[in-house]
This record gives C-alpha cells, sequence and structure tokens, in this order.
C-alpha cells in the first residue's frame, strides 16, 4: 500500500508511507520538500529534495537517508543527462552504522 499526502503548499512538501505485503511487511516512510532551479536559458534544471527516508525492514533493522540533488542537462536538446551531486547519507539506526556516498 501507497499513501501519500502533499501536507505544505509553500514550499512545497510531500509526507508518504509505503507498507509491503503481509509476505515481506516493510515499512517505508518520510517526508520530501521539492526544489527546483531553472539554469541558463532553460538549459538544465537543478532539482533537490531535502527531507528523510525511513526504511523498516521484517528483521526490525532500521535505516534512514537524505537524498543527493540532482541536475538534468540538455533539455533544449535531444539527450538528456541525469547528474546526482552532492552527498547521499545512510545510517543503519539498528547497528550504529553510517556511510555518505
Amino acid at each position: 500500500m501507497v499513501y501519500c499526502e502533499q501536507t505544505s503548499h509553500h514550499p512545497p512538501i510531500s509526507h508518504f508511507l509505503v507498507e509491503g505485503p503481509a509476505s515481506n511487511p516493510f515499512k517505508m516512510h518520510g517526508y520530501l520538500e521539492y526544489k527546483v532551479a531553472v539554469q541558463g536559458a532553460f538549459s538544465s534544471v537543478r532539482v533537490s529534495m531535502p527531507g528523510r527516508i525511513s526504511l523498516e525492514l521484517p528483521d526490525g533493522t532500521k535505516y534512514e537517508s537524505e537524498n543527493p540533488s540532482h541536475e538534468v542537462e540538455g533539455l533544449m536538446s535531444d539527450t538528456k543527462v541525469l547528474n546526482a551531486f552532492g552527498e547521499m547519507n545512510v545510517k543503519d539506526m539498528t547497528n550504529g552504522y553510517e556511510t555518505i556516498v
């Protein structure tokens, strides 16, 4: 099951909940804020979605992550390029590990 709701209009923030089936009862939930900035003469756009995503697995392990930003180049051409930049922080809340990608 997937549940989504836009909880703020200015700034645009959406909360969500994803629940797995009884055979794999995981739960993913969190919120994202949407920020878009057009670059140049509409040649590219930068998109960031700050927020927090939590994942709870059936064995009780819990993870939290934050998203990197993205840039789409070539908006006015036939070739588009998606670039991720910045850091993605993933935390294993159960075992106390953290990684930055």
